[in-house]
């Protein structure tokens, strides 16, 4: 799970770049990546109850308008994401299913975020005994990492000429 707040933080080191200059969404970035390093803290010293309030705290906090839709979307879905592996490894599926579905239904799009979500909401419904869906989801979840794998390849081909 650590990887994944990783991978959050260096977003939303990005995003912050990209609107220091305005103050309120510097605040939301820098905000969220608070939670983010505060849930990572409380997960490496076995304090759950702490990492889930600080991930839901930032979902409670309405970003500023300046910050552009789609990158609130990633932010909450990624927070989101967490959220529902945080229930799985406390044994709290439905929970998990919950956090997944809410992250999903901000966005379906074709990225890492996505897939995902996916990838929680199948282990949820696996966990609950409904396997035909959990497979659908992570089939779902198979075919956005394999096409990203693909574009990321033929970047690489494309930067090497």
């Amino acid at each position: 799970m650590k990887v994944f707040g990783q991978i959050t933080l260096m977003l939303v080191l990005g995003l912050s770049q990209s609107c220091a200059y305005k103050s309120d969404s510097g605040r939301w970035i820098r905000e969220a990546q608070a939670a983010n390093s505060h849930a990572d803290q409380s997960i490496a010293r076995g304090n759950i109850v702490a990492a889930r309030t600080a991930l839901q705290e930032i979902l409670a906090r309405p970003a500023p308008a300046s910050i552009p839709e789609q990158d609130v979307i990633i932010v909450k879905q990624d927070i989101f994401f967490r959220l529902a592996m945080l229930e799985l490894q406390t044994g709290k599926p439905k929970a998990a299913l919950d956090w997944s579905e809410q992250g999903l239904s901000l966005s379906q799009k074709h990225d890492l975020f996505t897939a995902n979500l996916l990838v929680a909401r199948g282990n949820a419904l696996e966990v609950l005994g409904n396997e035909t869906n959990a497979v659908g989801d992570y089939h779902k979840a198979l075919k956005i990492n394999e096409k990203l794998l693909n574009q990321a390849l033929d970047n690489g081909r494309e930067n090497s000429e």
